[in-house]
């Protein structure tokens, strides 16, 4: 099976952070911690929920579930999580929803309860610790 490669344009959306404000920062550190919990979860790899192929369906769930916890626990619109993700917007509005009808069943709904809670907890903890200006 050949290796899937990230599009050039997301590895560089990824990648080059100099300069960016920090709100724009947050928002990529965010993102960023999400894909490498989805990845981890799923025993892939980030690159591979990055790819511009579909994939296998294991891998389109994933990206799914990815680009939803980033909306739901972050509130990043659509658009923002379609530049970082390398997908059209109303992709990522379909996989929303898809996984948010998984929420019906109550063993998807308990995961994604408790994986928004470390999200979130994670964040704000990680992120005010390195923030931190001493004010």
């Amino acid at each position: 099976m050949p290796v899937l490669k990230a599009p050039a344009r997301v590895t560089k959306f990824h990648h080059n952070r100099d300069n960016l404000p920090k709100e724009d920062l947050r928002r990529h550190a965010q993102y960023n911690l999400v894909l490498s919990f989805v990845a981890s979860a799923h025993r892939t790899r980030p690159e591979f929920l990055l790819a511009s192929v579909r994939g296998s369906k294991h891998l389109s769930d994933a990206r799914h579930i990815t680009n939803y916890l980033a909306h739901i626990v972050y509130g990043m619109n659509f658009t923002d999580i379609s530049h970082m993700a390398a997908r059209d917007r109303t992709s990522i509005a379909h996989g929303c929803n898809r996984v948010e009808d998984l929420r019906d069943l109550a063993e998807h709904d308990r995961a994604l309860y408790f994986a928004e809670l470390a999200l979130r907890e994670f964040f704000n903890a990680s992120w005010e610790v390195v923030n931190d200006t001493g004010e």
